[in-house]
């Protein structure tokens, strides 16, 4: 249901599926620049982008599957105009495996198991695309508690190949958030990627120049 600022309905929209998951409070649809266009797990395997201007959907079917199996989305950003989509996920029939997925120029969808993204992040857990288009930040942490041990946030490029151009790790002299649980990218700032990283109990200022994060 999509409210105007006096909360009067402006479009009901209907999904697909047995129930909601459990896990609904912590799944993660915002993103830095998402006054245009609403992104909505609008079934278990589907991936909607709704236009806020004429409520129109565009339905990326079978973007939350991978290899034949069910994945649990957790977390989606987009850019801009909706070309470009990204999303976190993971498959419960593999033990929990957490998935990848990156939707470009609204046709090519590619899928990467995150293990390979770095094998220390137990916890991946928040994203964001840059604001060129030309990478997706990913964060997480090193233990499952979010609170115990470091967090991560790293810069992979938005490729059909995967490639990390860039990775901060955030341990007792780094600034000590034990996750990076959230990461909003400042819209309208003079920088073109300052990032919000929400940890355990702490936010960091953090801008990605020059393939390298430098907290502020």
């Amino acid at each position: 249901m999509i409210l105007d600022e006096d909360g009067n309905v402006l479009k009901r929209l209907i999904g697909c599926g047995d129930h909601v998951p459990s896990y609904a409070r912590a799944i993660k649809t915002k993103y830095s620049e998402d006054s245009d266009y609403l992104l909505w797990l609008s079934s278990p395997s589907t991936m909607s982008l709704v236009d806020l201007g004429d409520f129109s959907d565009t339905e990326l079917v079978d973007f939350w599957k991978f290899k034949g199996f069910n994945v649990y989305g957790t977390a989606v950003s987009s850019n801009i105009n909706g070309s470009s989509i990204a999303g976190i996920g993971f498959i419960q029939e593999l033990g929990n495996t957490q998935t990848l997925h990156l939707w470009r120029d609204m046709s090519e969808l590619t899928i990467f198991e995150m293990r390979h993204i770095s094998p220390d992040v137990a916890a991946w857990l928040s994203l964001e695309i840059s604001q060129d288009n030309s990478v997706v930040f990913v964060g997480g942490s090193e233990s499952l508690s979010l609170s115990n041990g470091d967090g991560f946030v790293f810069a992979v490029n938005f490729k059909s190949e995967l490639e990390v151009v860039a990775s901060k790790r955030y341990g007792e002299n780094d600034g000590k958030i034990g996750c990076v649980n959230l990461i909003r990218r400042y819209h309208g700032s003079t920088s073109d990627n300052l990032l919000l990283l929400g940890g355990s109990g702490a936010i960091l200022v953090v801008c990605y120049i020059s393939q390298a994060f430098h907290t502020i």
